[in-house]
């Protein structure tokens, strides 16, 4: 009796797992452009999916959590967007959205997106910027003296968004960062801490700017 008891609840938790476990898929892939290269901050959602959204990074992997039916609809799509805002320049989508259904048997996606005409626009823009550029890097610190990490560096002026361009950059945990400075008798370049301790800070470079320089952040609090 007990034993059958016993056997009675092993069925039924399995039971139970293999139900829990048929409710969802893992749908995963990479999104890449005609040329086989990898796209980032690609945001993938799904009006099936469990979780609510994915944003692929520079490996343009994506890995969704849908739920296990006969077909899921995916979305791809990305804005060329720049968080501070820019010199007024409007945001462009500068890759078509894609709308895919995806099977049930369907477990790996790979998926080709298609650049708009704005940002071959853009694209053409930076290759010309970028021919005649030089690069300046350096250091970011606190008043104490120690380093400062997760500080936005990006050149004003352009006629396009710097991110993901060689004219923005951020500072890595030792607080160092190089970028691209335009052929110009002078360029303006700002700094903005991202956890915003810390007040933006503006710099004019100059064709005789030393090619490594040092910036001190001015902190809220004064200090």
């Amino acid at each position: 009796m007990v034993t059958d008891i016993i056997k009675w609840i092993i069925c039924i938790t399995m039971c139970i797992a293999l139900c829990c476990c048929s409710t969802k898929r893992l749908i995963s892939g990479t999104v890449m452009e005609e040329n086989g290269k990898p796209i980032n901050f690609i945001t993938v959602y799904s009006p099936q999916s469990i979780q609510s959204r994915f944003i692929t990074k520079n490996d343009g992997i994506y890995e969704m959590w849908v739920k296990n039916k006969d077909t899921v609809q995916l979305s791809f799509e990305r804005r060329y967007y720049f968080s501070s805002g820019y010199k007024g320049i409007e945001d462009i989508q500068d890759y078509y959205r894609k709308d895919i259904n995806v099977g049930r048997k369907d477990k790996k996606v790979n998926v080709t997106l298609y650049k708009t005409p704005e940002r071959i626009l853009w694209d053409s823009l930076i290759n010309k910027e970028l021919i005649n550029a030089r690069y300046i890097k350096g250091h970011t610190y606190f008043k104490n003296g120690n380093r400062m990490p997760a500080v936005s560096v990006w050149v004003e002026d352009l006629p396009f968004v710097p991110l993901n361009t060689p004219f923005y950059t951020v500072t890595d945990e030792d607080g160092r960062f190089e970028i691209a400075i335009p052929n110009r008798d002078s360029v303006q370049i700002t700094f903005f801490d991202l956890f915003f301790s810390s007040k933006e800070q503006s710099l004019i470079i100059t064709k005789n700017t030393a090619d490594s320089i040092n910036i001190l952040m001015e902190q809220n609090n004064g200090e």
